[in-house]
Parts: structure tokens; C-alpha cells; sequence
């Protein structure tokens, strides 16, 4: 029969698989809702797709010039998403679940409202933020109970 101290120490071992698990779901969340929202930025100049940014525990203030500058680049071109999702994910590695930790997900240029609201392209298509929370829920809730279920 196990004593307190074997049970305390199983248990303890449990808690913090199950926060591991809950911290790479919470991970990945956040990194699926990220990609989708960068891949249906509409891309004129590759400047508001550059500009999603992940901020640990503060959002973002500053605005970068486009990963890759171009001219009427298009929906599906990737030369902006691929480096703004890869320096999101880079971002992501360095968050530890905890109870002040936080993180946000921003967009600094002036104009991404109406990118949001598709008034200011013809590419887009609106609610592009809604649509990738959406998104990542689904798969979130999938992981998750996939981790439960251990």
C-alpha cells in the first residue's frame, strides 16, 4: 500500500502534466488563431500582415516596415505570413502558464480596423479576427480533450 508522500508525490506528478498539457493546448490555441488571423490579412503592401505580433504579459506598441515590401501582393501570398507566424511562434516558446501571465495578440497600423471590418480592400473578407478565433477554438477544443483524456 502506498504511504502519503508516494501518493503526494504521483499526485504532484500528475498536476504538473496536466499544466504542461494545458500550457501547450493553451500554446496552441493561440498560435492557430494567430496564423489564420496573419493569413487572411489582405496584403497590399505586406505591411498589416507583418504587423500581428504576440506580447507576453503587454501588448505590442511599435510597427515594423513588411517582412517582405511588395505592390499589391494579394490574399494568398505568403512572403509576409511565413515570417510573421514563424516570430509569433518564436514568441509563443517563451510563455509559462501562471497566474498574471498573459498574452496578446496586436496589431499596431492604423488602419486594421477597417481591414477587420472590410472596408479598406477589395481582398478582404470581413471579420477576419472572429473568423480565426473561431478557428483555433475548434482546434483547441479538440487538443484539449485529447489531454483529458490521458
Amino acid at each position: 500500500m502506498a504511504d502519503i508522500s508516494e501518493l503526494k508525490g504521483r499526485m504532484d506528478a500528475r498536476a504538473k502534466q496536466f499544466q504542461r498539457g494545458v500550457e501547450r493546448v493553451l500554446k496552441s490555441f493561440v498560435f492557430e488563431i494567430s496564423r489564420e488571423i496573419i493569413s487572411d490579412t489582405p496584403q497590399d503592401t505586406g505591411k498589416a500582415a507583418s504587423n500581428w505580433k504576440i506580447g507576453i504579459n503587454r501588448p505590442t506598441d511599435s510597427i515594423i516596415d513588411p517582412h517582405s515590401p511588395g505592390k499589391h501582393l494579394g490574399l494568398g501570398n505568403t512572403q509576409n505570413v511565413n515570417p510573421a507566424v514563424r516570430l509569433m511562434a518564436q514568441k509563443l516558446k517563451g510563455f509559462k502558464l501562471g497566474k498574471r501571465n498573459v498574452i496578446f495578440l496586436t496589431n499596431n497600423v492604423s488602419y486594421i480596423k477597417l481591414l477587420d471590418a472590410g472596408i479598406a480592400s477589395k481582398q478582404t473578407r470581413p471579420l477576419i479576427v472572429k473568423r480565426g478565433i473561431e478557428r483555433g477554438r475548434k482546434i483547441a477544443r479538440a487538443k484539449l480533450t485529447k489531454v483529458l483524456d490521458k
